[in-house]
């Protein structure tokens, strides 16, 4: 799988971000979701490649390594983190969502949260009406504008009651605030918690954001998706690929 960054930055699985003083410098990662083995590749490779997200002096001494013990759901993963994130606001990046953007995805859904003075900001893109039964879809204040506030969000609805067409993608930035509503949610089956749960229920007290990012998304966790990433970063680094 693949962490968005400026050149394309190889990782497995999932991150979280803590923020340390004025940006999204600290760096856990927070909620490997699978194989011990990539703990080590991943220290050694984040060391050398997280320029975008700020200075990397110190990245490990201010973070730390959390494994999610068994596959309990997203919101569960999340949770995993908390002891790292504490109570500042922090972002979340799922690495089988690939982003090539003129500047860090989760740094536009920064911006957004400093401009709005606080808030979670979750990054969308719009998708073709038959495509909503894929994705968490939210809903908003104006369908029109870059950034709307949100006022609820469901997983996979059908096309025929899709809310709108904004689907999530797998970056976010959240206030501290969602560990406490993920705590509170029913879990599902299987034992599993649902991050769009935990969003949900959060909504009527922590002001959330759905941003349409600039930018090109690859869905990583599919064949396609990951070949289309694969050729798209080779042609960019110059390699002739018909």
């Amino acid at each position: 799988m693949f962490l968005q960054g400026s050149d394309g930055v190889e990782v497995v699985d999932a991150l979280v971000l803590r923020r340390v003083g004025g940006g999204a410098q600290g760096l856990a990662p927070g909620t490997l979701l699978g194989k011990v083995a990539a703990a080590q590749l991943l220290r050694q490779h984040l060391v050398q490649k997280v320029a975008f997200l700020g200075d990397g002096h110190g990245l490990f001494q201010r973070g730390g390594q959390h494994f999610q013990p068994k596959a309990l759901g997203l919101g569960h993963a999340v949770l995993c983190a908390k002891p790292v994130v504490g109570d500042e606001p922090f972002g979340v990046m799922l690495a089988d969502d690939l982003v090539d953007a003129p500047s860090s995805c989760i740094g536009q859904l920064t911006a957004v949260r400093e401009a709005r003075g606080g808030g979670s900001v979750i990054a969308v893109q719009d998708v073709a009406p038959e495509a909503t039964n894929k994705y968490g879809i939210v809903s908003v204040d104006d369908t029109s504008l870059q950034t709307s506030q949100m006022r609820g969000i469901v997983e996979k609805p059908d096309p025929k009651v899709a809310p709108s067409r904004m689907a999530v993608i797998g970056r976010y930035v959240f206030e501290p605030e969602v560990f406490d509503y993920l705590e509170k949610v029913t879990v599902g089956v299987g034992g599993e918690i649902q991050l769009t749960d935990g969003i949900a229920s959060s909504l009527d007290m922590v002001p959330t954001y759905a941003h349409r990012f600039e930018g090109t998304r690859f869905d990583c966790g599919s064949k396609q998706g990951f070949l289309d990433a694969t050729i798209h970063f080779a042609r960019k680094r110059g390699f002739k690929i018909n």
